[in-house]
């Protein structure tokens, strides 16, 4: 049985503090299908700082780097267990009002992007993924169906993470006040072909 393989987030560099405020720019390439984050294959809407993704990769080597989750480790070939971060708010606006994001938020995003049917065009990318449980307010575990080497190259672009209630309220992103994630942004003003 292969050793288990363990990694860890790095701590924040000395000296840097957030900065709050301000307005963020940016072009985005086309119009999107769809701006539910589940919905669309394209990442404009996680671009813009509004939804958190799980993990997400380093833009030239492609290695895994931390986000929702800091840490993750393979207890075994199959068996993935991610450690959530702490302290994550929603957005503060109803109906989340900033309430803290926990483990449960992480597996109901998941297991929404994964649903089959042609709603969510990444949830083939999920195909060896057997379940997704929270094991505790700040912990969740992937079980894959079978070993894969490349079941983790998949996740950096999955996951953003949604909360439940606005779901269930809204039924979708595609009015900018739906817009409710765990990002730095919150969307003030969209108009579609326009900006």
């Amino acid at each position: 049985s292969p050793t288990p393989t363990r990694v860890s987030a790095t701590p924040t560099p000395a000296g840097v503090q957030p900065q709050y405020g301000g307005v963020l720019r940016l072009i985005m390439t086309s119009e999107a299908f769809s701006h539910d984050p589940h919905k669309s294959s394209t990442p404009d809407m996680q671009m813009a700082g509004t939804f958190d993704l799980l993990l997400t990769a380093h833009p030239q080597t492609g290695d895994l780097m931390p986000s929702i989750a800091t840490s993750w480790e393979f207890k075994d070939p199959t068996t993935m267990v991610l450690r959530i971060r702490q302290g994550v708010k929603f957005h503060n606006v109803p109906p989340v009002n900033g309430r803290e994001m926990t483990a449960e938020d992480v597996v109901y995003s998941l297991e929404r992007e994964r649903t089959p049917g042609g709603l969510f065009p990444k949830a083939g990318r999920y195909v060896n993924l057997d379940t997704v449980t929270a094991l505790d307010k700040n912990t969740i575990q992937m079980k894959l169906k079978e070993v894969s080497a490349s079941f983790v190259r998949t996740l950096p672009g999955l996951g953003a993470v949604l909360p439940k209630e606005a779901i269930e309220k809204f039924r979708d992103f595609n009015d900018p006040a739906n817009y409710i994630g765990t990002g730095p942004f919150i969307i003030e003003k969209y108009t579609p072909g326009v900006g």
